[in-house]
């Protein structure tokens, strides 16, 4: 370094050299050699694809190419790409230097030439050969800190005087830098400094007026053109890619997988681990006492032993390196305070390829579940334990809560009690209810589960306390356990307790209990004495009571009686229950009545009813009186009746009015009106002006109300515009709206306006909200085709439809879409449409396999399938096995070959290939080998294995093996568990 700034301390200035021989012809030259890293994506090795994906033109291409242009024109110049991370700038610089002209077969720049050929260079190469650089010719400065900062202020500045020099030469132009930058680089050297030494005054110079940002993340536009490409890659990165950083999944993606692929012993035994620890339910960030511990069961004795003493640290060490991406395999976390540990997570990416997005459910070993229960972050044991209770491992989810309460977590025991109960462990439960106060809310828990266990005077003692300190729960459930036990009486005092202190429903449950003993007429007459005698549970519980028990006249008789005693709320009740007998001439007289008397809600009422006898302005005028009382929502009950007529207008009005007086439940309520109507300006206003409120009815509910009135395009366009469009079942609501072509353009142009997407890109949306709509409808229709893991007896058009709009996506360019389509023509028995399609798609997409094998079992044909299928397993691939073993079992000649296979894929890992031997030997009548399956499947997670265990005890009869399952569940290798007691985990 001390030569280089001798050289450039010899006054700065650089000789002209001869016509440019230094570098190499840009058409020569290979993106290899420039620090261009290959792009390749997740699949990697897939015959017929380059080395490289396709490029994706940049929005920022144009910008680029207008910079490049005065140094193609004849004057020199510089360009910078910055960004903040990984984002394809130098693929974008190389793709712009060789860009062709529309109309030309070469290359804008094919006479140029290009130094270095072999990059990065180093400053004093860098300076050397600028003495030799000649006309047209590129400079190549990826990461240009090398030059410019890293090896000081002094000499970078120097390098940057030296580059403006060239530039300014015209005898010697033109020539084209290009730089690349991080920005924070960018900054640091192109900043004019507030005080002191101005270090990078060259820099800034040489840098000044060239930079282009090139950003992190693909814009819309520039995803559609990577979905829109024919090469795999880019739509299953898009498809993978947060936030849009298709770039940095491209770049990275490959190395992580190489590394997680050639993992060497230690490394594969703690990925292991984390693996396993992750499909248990752990947290993501993992302990690295767990990692320690358990990473070693992975390991044969000899392994471990030829791995020395370190070996955990120096694969940790391994696994924590950062790649040329900037990720690792695994990321290390600091203690997070004194007495904690390091913890580690595995990469998202490779989380979500190991273990989200596996259909293959994985049994952790069994030796892990106890170092789980004693080394799991304290944050994840709950989410193991309910991972261990969904796959049928009670003993082990005991375990995990105890632990997690010890360490102060009140919810946990709680888990347990909830988890023993529905074992049927009610003793066992109520002992861990009993670990928190008498007067805690957990004693109400336990007093229902008591009492749904049929043990009501276990429920009087466990809430005498609450009882006493005049809880309303714990009342009702100690009311309730009495009148189980008969004891009316004491039941009926609860009761009446509780509607003095204005309880509407015990008042019913009490006046049902004094109808029954001293008649209707003495209930209802006390019912009118209870305070909150005129709220509308009160009344509709005395309406009912009298029309239920009693003719009407009866019913209108008492009330009169009830009247005349001087208790004036009876003419209210009157008059609505002949309202609701639609004698309204009789119940304007009574509801006057009442209004004379000013018995509350009584002008409330005479509004409503006012307003169905047709008497609208009489009606608006009580409705207006109630408001100045403080009863806006009498102009809500006058809306209601205009509405129901039709009278919408008129309605909207009174609904306003209601607002305007302080009845915000008003708002949703002219909302959901509007909407039935049509009115959709009307009805979006009313739902925001209810969202202030956090009172507005779902979004779904009004676009389906819209969408029934015709206004199918406004529907879809607000629907849109307000819900999270992400996920696909945001459509499922109004999916019935979409099986007309019509409704589908509605919904993808408000796709392409509020997410910003492509036409083919909102397409397939729409397909995808048609195949959860259809899926959804598949299941409930046909349960026992889908446990059996046969054909979906499909009844719903939308799975048809879906296929329609995929293959439109797909004319549109959207790459993903082709093989969706694909994929729901399957599903619904579309075999040689399926196989047609596929002849489209290319060979290198990972699901054109086993597509193929399942479009040849479809159509007939075995023997090819089989073929395929061969091929798969020997790369432990078992997708397609259940389904080709289905197609066999299904004539008697290949049941063999279809038992065999399916015993194949049991051997290999595949759940479904075990779920679906134990159809098969369930049909045959063969219940304790299917049993033996399905339990195994349920402990492999294979929840939906369940249901198929019930049906199997009822139809075996084996009552006690059943209750033995429910209260003490399996073990890790799939058995039902041995009895075990909570006192003896303590």
């Amino acid at each position: 370094m001390e030569e280089l700034v001798d050289v450039l301390d010899q006054g700065g200035r650089l000789e002209c050299g001869p016509e440019a021989t230094l570098g190499v012809a840009l058409p020569e030259c290979m993106s290899s050699r420039l620090e261009i890293l290959p792009v390749q994506g997740a699949t990697r090795g897939a015959p017929g694809l380059p080395g490289d994906t396709a490029y994706v033109p940049r929005d920022l291409d144009e910008d680029l190419r207008a910079k490049i242009a005065p140094a193609v024109g004849g004057s020199s110049g510089i360009v910078t790409l910055i960004s903040d991370s990984t984002a394809g700038k130098k693929r974008s610089a190389w793709e712009a230097i060789r860009w062709v002209r529309p109309g030309e077969w070469n290359s804008w720049m094919a006479d140029w030439r290009l130094w270095p050929s072999i990059s990065p260079s180093d400053p004093l190469e860098l300076l050397d050969s600028l003495q030799t650089i000649g006309p047209r010719t590129v400079i190549w400065l990826p990461r240009a800190e090398r030059y410019f900062k890293e090896p000081g202020a002094g000499v970078g500045n120097k390098i940057a005087k030296a580059l403006r020099q060239l530039l300014h030469d015209a005898r010697r132009g033109p020539v084209l830098i290009i730089a690349t930058l991080r920005t924070k680089y960018w900054r640091q050297l192109t900043a004019h400094p507030a005080e002191g030494d101005d270090l990078f005054p060259h820099v800034r110079l040489l840098f000044a007026g060239s930079a282009i940002l090139v950003p992190d993340s693909f814009s819309g536009a520039e995803t559609d053109r990577a979905l829109s490409s024919t090469d795999p890659r880019l739509a299953e990165a898009v498809s993978r890619a947060e936030a849009g950083h298709v770039i940095q999944d491209l770049v990275d993606v490959p190395e992580l997988l190489e590394r997680y692929d050639t993992a060497r012993a230690g490394e594969r035994a703690i990925l292991e681990c984390v693996l396993d620890a992750l499909a248990a339910g752990h947290g993501s960030w993992l302990r690295r006492d767990l990692l320690e511990n358990g990473a070693a069961l992975y390991l044969s004795h000899g392994a471990s032993g030829a791995l020395g003493d370190q070996w955990i640290r120096d694969a940790l060490t391994e696994l924590t390196r950062r790649g040329n991406g900037g990720r690792s395999v695994l990321i290390e976390r600091a203690a997070m305070s004194d007495g904690d540990v390091l913890s580690y997570r595995l990469d998202d990416y490779l989380e979500r390829r190991h273990v989200r997005d596996v259909a293959r459910p994985r049994l952790p070993d069994e030796r892990l579940w106890d170092l789980l229960i004693r080394y799991s972050d304290q944050g994840s044991l709950p989410a193991v334990a309910q991972e261990c209770e969904r796959r049928g491992l009670l003993e082990q989810a005991a375990r995990l809560y105890l632990r997690a309460a010890r360490q102060g977590e009140e919810e946990a025991r709680l888990d347990l009690a909830g988890m023993l109960h529905r074992a049927g462990r009610i003793d066992e439960a109520l002992e861990q209810y009993d670990c928190f106060g008498a007067g805690h809310d957990t004693k109400t828990t336990a007093a229902e589960m008591l009492l749904s266990a049929a043990r009501p005077k276990e429920v009087i003692r466990c809430l005498e306390r609450l009882v006493e300190q005049r809880d309303r729960r714990a009342i009702t459930l100690t009311a309730m356990a009495y009148n189980d036990l008969g004891r009316r009486e004491e039941a009926l005092r609860l009761y009446r307790d509780l509607a003095q202190r204005g309880d509407g429903q015990a008042a019913a449950v009490a006046a049902d209990m004094l109808a029954a003993t001293t008649g209707v007429r003495s209930a209802v007459e006390w019912l009118m004495s209870l305070p909150n005698h005129s709220s509308p549970e009160i009344l509709q519980a005395a309406a009912d009571m009298l029309t239920d028990h009693e003719e009407i006249q009866f019913a209108l008789s008492t009330l009169h009686n009830l009247a005349a005693a001087g208790n004036h709320h009876a003419y209210l009740l009157g008059a609505e229950i002949l309202a609701a007998h639609n004698l309204l001439e009789d119940a304007l007289d009574w509801s006057d009545t009442a209004v004379d008397y000013g018995v509350p809600s009584g002008l409330t009422s005479a509004a409503r009813i006012n307003a169905m006898a047709g008497f609208f302005d009489v009606a608006l005028t009580h409705a207006a009186t109630a408001a100045a009382q403080g009863k806006p929502e009498a102009f809500t009950v006058v809306g209601d009746v205009l509405a129901a007529r039709g009278l919408i207008r008129r309605a909207l009005e009174c609904y306003q009015q209601a607002i305007d007086e302080g009845d915000e439940a008003a708002l949703a309520t002219a909302a959901r009106v509007a909407a039935e109507a049509g009115w959709a300006t009307e009805a979006i206003g009313f739902f925001r002006g209810a969202q202030r409120f956090q009172q507005a009815p779902q979004p779904e509910e009004l676009a389906k109300a819209l969408c029934r009135a015709g206004r199918h395009e406004e529907a879809f366009e607000w629907y849109i515009k307000t819900v999270e469009i992400a996920p696909p079942d945001i459509l499922v609501p109004l999916s019935d709206f979409l099986l007309c072509d019509k409704v589908v353009a509605h919904a993808v142009s408000s796709y392409m306006r509020h997410a910003k997407v492509g036409k083919g890109q909102a397409l397939y949306w729409v397909a995808e909200g048609l195949v959860a709509a259809g899926q959804a409808e598949a299941e409930t229709d046909s349960r026992l085709f889908e446990r059996s893991l046969g054909p979906v007896a499909v009844r719903s058009k939308k799975l048809p439809a879906a296929v329609d709009v995929f293959t439109t996506s797909a004319t549109e360019k959207y790459a993903p879409a082709r093989m969706r389509a694909i994929e729901v023509q399957l599903q619904i028995g579309r075999y040689h449409d399926a196989k047609r399609l596929l002849e489209k798609c290319d060979p290198a997409d990972p699901r054109y396999a086993t597509n193929q094998i399942l479009a040849l079992a479809g159509e007939g044909d075995l023997e090819k399938a089989m073929i395929e299928l061969e091929k798969q397993l020997a790369n432990s691939d078992t997708s397609a096995v259940a389904s080709i073993a289905l197609s066999l079992l299904a004539k008697k000649e290949d049941k063999e070959q279809g038992i065999a296979l399916l015993e194949r894929g049991i051997g290999a890992g595949d759940m479904k290939s075990r779920v679906c031997l134990a159809d098969h030997l369930r049909r045959e009548v063969r219940y304790t080998d299917a049993l033996d399956h399905y339990l195994i499947a349920w402990v492999h997670g294979h929840v939906e294995a369940r249901a198929s265990i019930e049906t199997l005890f009822a139809k075996m009869k084996d009552r006690g093996g059943h209750q033995r399952l429910r209260k003490y569940g399996l073990t890790p290798d799939g058995r039902i568990s041995p009895p075990w007691a909570v006192s003896s985990l303590e």
